[in-house]
């Protein structure tokens, strides 16, 4: 007779659910409103904590710095059109540099 094979189960995927550090938890409030008591309120809803208690970290935050994107920039140099091989009769036909010998 044949035995049964038992199939492997994994097991469930666990993730670890931790609440924003004081710092994250500011600057995403800040990033989202540039009003104080929402900062406040939105800061105690993202660590589990009461108004009360993280009104004196939003009040003593430094302002949010403006930090540039990451996202490329939409229209290329004529150097990088070069460098990537863009033909010129639009950016979306890449053709691949020759080797160099």
């Amino acid at each position: 007779m044949h035995k049964k094979r038992s199939r492997f189960l994994p097991s469930p995927v666990r993730v670890r659910q931790e609440p924003p550090t004081v710092a994250e938890a500011v600057a995403a409030a800040q990033a989202l409103t540039p009003v104080l008591e929402q900062q406040v309120d939105i800061t105690a809803g993202l660590m589990g904590l009461s108004p009360d208690e993280t009104r004196p970290f939003v009040l003593e935050a430094p302002p949010p710095t403006l930090q540039r994107s990451a996202a490329p920039q939409l229209l290329p140099t004529p150097s990088l059109a070069r460098v990537f091989g863009v033909k010129s009769a639009g950016y979306a036909n890449i053709e691949p540099l020759p080797r160099r010998k």
